[in-house]
């Protein structure tokens, strides 16, 4: 798994010890299936009153790359 920042963060929880991504990713496409009504089985950024699609996507190999959209790039690397 990559990340813009190029850190991988890790986590226990009812998923296992897969990467955080991995767990979000898989949990809300069991939701997406699962739940009765419609929900969205997309990652959303929301600033400023609007929603902003963040990209994520699965190679080959299973690996997760995340791609955050322009604005929340440039927050993240903001110094202060």
């Amino acid at each position: 798994m990559r990340s813009i920042s190029g850190e991988i963060h890790r986590s226990s929880s009812a998923i296992g010890d897969a990467p955080l991504p991995c767990q979000t990713k898989a949990y809300m496409e069991k939701a997406f299936q699962e739940h009765p009504q419609h929900i969205s089985n997309q990652f959303l950024w929301y600033y400023r009153g609007k929603f902003t699609p963040i990209r994520v996507m699965t190679d080959a190999d299973g690996n997760i790359n995340v791609i955050s959209p322009f604005g929340l790039t440039q927050l993240m690397t903001k110094k202060p």
